[in-house]
This record gives structure tokens, sequence and C-alpha cells, in this order.
């Protein structure tokens, strides 16, 4: 019983703080906060460090990507909307608004529309600028010079008739029998590519091409090239003989900033005649859309 005797006294009870030591609740809450603040700011500037693509024509003037001319910003919306939405249809006034104080004199008239890679809707902007143009009374020509991947055929209900291949390789003697007109648009005539030739680039770099276009500038007052993308064959390049300026499309959300360090060695190195952008497939705000563009739509401005 001695052996389990307690031989350990209280001395002196112990003084308890009414507040616990810890956890600090004002400090844990400080704590919170900061890390509330911190970690959005670096989830937000790691996300903008590791985008490959821009959004918007803002985003692209921002940060610098380029220092070419900007004409404009067609806005994504269903093809369902194309004839019907006002928002659209007034981007693309503003866009031959600023191509016609490009082509600064009656003499260039010749307007080679490219991208970078296939999907960034050159073909629709091709024809969107040929019908606008058209809308000025103005004679139209849309030729499709993107004869390894032609896609013209598919967007009108025209026959299958022989197009510039047939031309360029000899089949057709005159040019003029290869150029169709295009129902519903009573100023818009369309030259298509043809049958895919085995050798693309060399068709392209013929004369025959050179003298063809001579003899349609007497004869139409606009002439739309829809040609093949640069960043992915040559033809584009070989092209820019007989253009007078380029328009080149950029998507938003689909297209690598890396693209404008291959468009800016092509400006620099003169490649291509006077090099501008369009930037297609913008998100716009439904504010702006359906607010100031609808607005001035019903008045019919």
């Amino acid at each position: 019983m001695a052996a389990t005797t307690n031989k350990a006294r209280i001395i002196d009870e112990t003084l308890a703080d009414s507040k616990p030591v810890a956890p600090r609740k004002k400090l844990a809450l400080f704590g919170a906060l900061i890390l509330s603040i911190l970690i959005p700011i670096a989830v937000i500037y790691l996300k903008d460090l590791l985008k490959i693509k821009f959004s918007s024509k803002a985003e692209v003037e921002k940060e610098k990507l380029t220092d070419l001319p900007i004409l404009g910003e067609i806005p994504l919306i269903s093809s369902a909307e194309e004839t019907e939405n006002f928002a659209f249809i007034e981007h693309f006034r503003s866009l031959r608004t600023n191509l016609l104080f490009m082509l600064d004199s009656p003499e260039k008239k010749v307007i080679l529309v490219t991208s970078s890679v296939p999907g960034e809707g050159k073909t629709f902007i091709s024809i969107n600028i040929a019908k606008s143009f058209g809308l000025l009374n103005k004679k139209i020509l849309l030729i499709g010079m993107d004869i390894r991947n032609p896609q013209l055929k598919e967007s009108f209900t025209l026959s299958s008739k022989a197009g510039l291949v047939d031309y360029l390789a000899g089949s057709e003697k005159e040019i003029e029998n290869v150029i169709q007109k295009v129902p519903g648009c009573p100023d818009l005539d369309v030259i298509l590519a043809g049958v895919t030739p085995p050798n693309p680039a060399e068709l392209l770099s013929r004369d025959l091409l050179d003298q063809a276009l001579l003899q349609l500038n007497s004869i139409y007052d606009y002439i739309i090239i829809d040609s093949a993308p640069v960043g992915a064959v040559i033809d584009t390049l070989i092209l820019g003989r007989i253009a007078d300026m380029t328009l080149y499309v950029c998507r938003a959300n689909y297209t690598n900033k890396k693209v404008f360090e291959m468009l800016n060695d092509i400006s620099d190195e003169k490649k291509l005649p006077n090099i501008s952008l369009v930037v297609n497939a913008v998100k716009e705000s439904l504010q702006k859309r359906y607010g100031y563009y609808g607005e001035y739509g019903r008045h019919g401005v």
C-alpha cells in the first residue's frame, strides 16, 4: 500500500485565461482573408500566362501581338442568324468600309483572303465580303484558289462545270468559260477551284494566271480570292504577286498566339502585300448584340 501512495501534491491551483491561447481566431481569419485574395489572383495570372489563344481584338492589341491593322471583328452566331442578325450584317458593313479605305485607288481591286490553319473561317469571310461588296452595286468576282481543299462549292448552288484548275491546266482556253453566276446575287460571279490537281503550286505559278487576272480586272470592280492557309502550304505566298492587299483571318479562341510571330515575319519580309487582320467568331455580350444594335436595327439605320 505504501508503494501505491501518490507522492505528488498540488501546491497552487492552475490559473486559466478566459480565452484559449490557440488557435488565435483573429489571426486565422486574417490569414484566410489574405489567402482568399492571393489564390484567385495567382490562378488568374497562371491562367493568362498559360493561355495560348486569344479571345478578342482588344486582347491582341493589349498584348501587342502584332502591329498590323485589325480591320474588324465578326461575331460568333449560328448560320440561321446570318441573314437576320443586324449586328452580324453591321460588322461586315464596317469591315467593307475599312477595306475600301485600304484599297485607296481604282487600280487596287484584288483582295487575297487567307488564314494560318484550316477552320478559322477564311472561306466564310470571303463569301460574305463578296456579298457585302455586291450590295454596293459593284461587279464582284469570287475566285476559289484553295485548290488543294476547295470549299466554295459547298456554299453555293452551282453546277459542277469546269473551274480554275481546268483553265490553268489548259482544258479550258478562255477564262470566261469557268465563270458562274450566283443565283439571287446579280452582281456576284464565282470561279470554283475545279478538280484537285497533283501539282497545285506549279499551276498557281503559271503566267496564265497573271494574264487571266489582267483580263478580269477590266471586267470587275473587285476580285476576292479565297486562298489556302499560309501555315499549311506555300500556295498563298505564290499568289501574293497578283493581289493588292491581304486580309488575314484569325479566329477567336482558336488561333494560336504563336501564329502572330509567323505573320509578323511574313509582313516584315513583304511576302504578302498590305496585310490587315480580321478577327472571326468573337463572342459578344448580349447587351451589345441585342441592346445597341437591336435599338438601331429597329429604326432601320
